[in-house]
C-alpha cells in the first residue's frame, strides 16, 4: 500500500461525482426523459440531437459504472489493508479518512474519546512514515 493509494478513493470518488454531474446535465436538457432513449430508431447517416444524447448518455453511464466497480475494488483492497494495522485508534482513523473520506474533525467526532482533530492525524501521520 502507498500514500497514493490511501489518497486514490478520494479523487475515484469526486471523478464518480463528476461524471454524475455531467450525466445530470445531459438528462436535464432532454424534452422527453432518459428512460425512453433506447426506443427511438437510429436515422441513416442524419445528425440527431436526441440520438447523439442517447450514445452520450450510454456512455456515461458506462464510465460511471466502470468507476465504481474501480472504487469497490479499491475500498476493498484498502479495508483489508487496514485491517492487518495493530493499532485500533490508526486503523479507525484510516478506515473513516480514507474509506468514508471524512474530514479529520468528523473523524476525531467518530472516535471520540478526548482525541482531537489533531491528534487523531498525528498519529496516523507517524503509521504512515513508519509503514509506508
Amino acid at each position: 500500500m502507498t500514500k497514493q493509494e490511501l489518497h486514490s478513493i478520494r479523487s475515484l470518488r469526486d471523478e464518480i461525482k463528476f461524471w454524475e454531474r455531467a450525466l445530470e446535465r445531459i438528462r436535464n436538457k432532454s424534452p422527453v426523459g432518459s428512460p425512453q432513449f433506447d426506443t427511438i430508431p437510429c436515422n441513416s447517416g442524419i445528425s440527431n440531437r436526441v440520438q447523439d444524447r442517447v450514445e452520450n448518455t450510454r456512455s456515461i453511464e458506462e464510465i460511471i459504472a466502470e468507476k465504481k466497480a474501480e472504487l469497490e475494488a479499491k475500498e476493498r483492497e484498502l479495508i483489508e489493508y487496514i485491517m492487518t494495522v495493530d493499532d485500533s485508534l490508526v486503523r479507525r482513523a484510516m478506515y473513516l479518512r480514507h474509506v468514508c473520506c471524512k474530514s479529520w474533525n468528523a473523524v476525531a467526532m467518530d472516535i471520540g474519546g478526548d482525541n482531537t482533530a489533531d491528534t487523531i492525524r498525528m498519529a496516523h501521520d507517524r503509521f504512515v512514515k513508519r509503514n509506508l
